[in-house]
């Protein structure tokens, strides 16, 4: 009887007023003031850390246990942490792994190539495609917690196709084919004289128009030179601009001063089709002897 100890807050407390005073009584049983008042301090070192990880670990005390997990955005396991006496945290972090967003999809005239297999927060650019130019900025993209991508496109202007446009007398060349940009489409047939089915141009992205020019033929004239008596010809299945001979058959001549004459497979605008041209010569029979 008599030994006296003192009562005070154990690690990982503080004590709120003085340490308690305890007394051996004379029944061999420690007497005293009551236990003395102890307030948990705040862990404040050893937070759960690491990409994507988060937690609600700010304000737990000494005693007390929070959660660490993945944040929107990532994948993974969830953790346990301990506010130990040291006022620190004890648990294992979780590992967590960023989400792929999915392949940007963007118009024609944007080429998005560097956002390929992007993760939550990484970042790229998106420009003009081949056969566009730029007329801002590039646009920066960011995968977002959401998964998907966030940001601008930039202003894409299509360029003008400056080579490539078919030529030939047999072809009809559209005007537009002369000022088509970039996917735009004209249209190349076969010139008046001419047979085949019409083919399209395409401005491709390298700047040229693209396409296959279609098969003309020339077509045939009927042969409508007169059947006048003496008068000859070689004039059957003539082709658009080709000539033929029309003169004096056999037993005839030529007046005075005129001569065989050329005749030419010419377009007619009147009944749209070909037709023969030229002058039937004067002939007059031979005087027999």
């Amino acid at each position: 009887p008599g030994d006296t100890c003192i009562v005070f807050c154990a690690p990982g407390y503080t004590i709120d007023g003085d340490p308690s005073v305890y007394m051996c009584g004379s029944a061999r049983l420690y007497e005293g003031p009551g236990l003395p008042s102890c307030i948990a301090n705040e862990c404040t070192s050893g937070f759960p850390s690491g990409s994507g990880v988060e937690s609600q670990c700010s304000g737990i005390t000494t005693g007390d246990a929070c959660l660490a997990k993945c944040a929107r955005g990532y994948s993974g396991d969830r953790s346990i942490f301990d506010c130990i006496s040291s006022g620190e945290f004890s648990g294992t972090n979780p590992t967590c792994t960023a989400n792929a967003c999915p392949t940007l999809s963007l118009d024609v005239q944007y080429r998005a190539a560097l956002c390929s297999g992007k993760t939550t927060w990484q970042t790229c650019i998106v420009d003009c495609a081949d056969g566009w130019s730029i007329d801002s900025d590039p646009s920066l993209r960011t995968c977002m917690d959401s998964g998907g991508f966030a940001g601008s496109t930039p202003t894409c202007v299509p360029n003008k196709c400056t080579d490539g446009v078919p030529s030939g007398a047999e072809l009809k060349v559209d005007s537009a084919c002369s000022s088509l940009v970039t996917l735009e489409t004209c249209v190349v047939s076969c010139a008046d004289g001419y047979s085949g089915s019409a083919t399209t141009y395409e401005c491709s992205t390298s700047g040229s128009l693209s396409g296959t020019p279609p098969a003309c033929t020339p077509e045939i004239c009927p042969n409508d030179v007169p059947t006048t008596a003496g008068i000859k010809d070689n004039c059957n299945d003539v082709e658009f601009g080709e000539p033929c001979v029309v003169s004096c058959a056999s037993g005839y001549e030529l007046t005075d001063g005129t001569s065989a004459q050329h005749w030419k497979c010419v377009w007619d605008s009147n009944s749209s089709s070909v037709a023969l041209e030229g002058s039937v010569p004067s002939c007059e029979a031979l005087k027999c002897e």
